[in-house]
């Protein structure tokens, strides 16, 4: 399951780089709006196909605060809240402040944080 959850990871940071990347071409004027939005459109499907393959891995393994965060986390725009239900997750699992300041401190892509707090679960359950 680990082994899974890595390369499902490496996809998560491989997506949000070529997100980077789109957003740096429209801004320098390299791509038009049109082709920009298709790719955007192409890489939002691909981000949401990650976080079902993320519940569908994890399986009955997956808690309650996990299902929450994942859901917040198909819609944009939602990292906030993702992080919240992350937080309260650490909390819970007494994972300490190291980790709960890692989660609210996290840049960048918010799946890629979330599949980092799955693979520490699977961790912690199967040790």
């Amino acid at each position: 399951m680990i082994s899974k959850l890595i390369k499902l990871q490496a996809r998560a940071k491989a997506l949000s780089n070529r997100l980077k990347e789109l957003d740096y071409l429209y801004k320098s004027g390299q791509e038009d709006v049109g082709r920009i939005t298709r790719l955007k459109t192409t890489l939002e499907a691909e981000r949401i196909e990650i976080l079902e393959e993320l519940r569908e891995i994890m399986g009955e393994h997956l808690p309650s605060q996990m299902i929450d965060a994942i859901q917040k986390a198909q819609i944009l725009g939602n990292e906030k809240q993702v992080k919240e239900c992350l937080k309260r997750f650490a909390q819970e699992r007494g994972w300490g402040k190291k980790i709960i300041e890692q989660v609210k401190m996290h840049k960048g892509d918010i799946i890629d944080l979330l599949i980092s707090i799955a693979i520490k679960y699977v961790k912690e359950i199967t040790k």
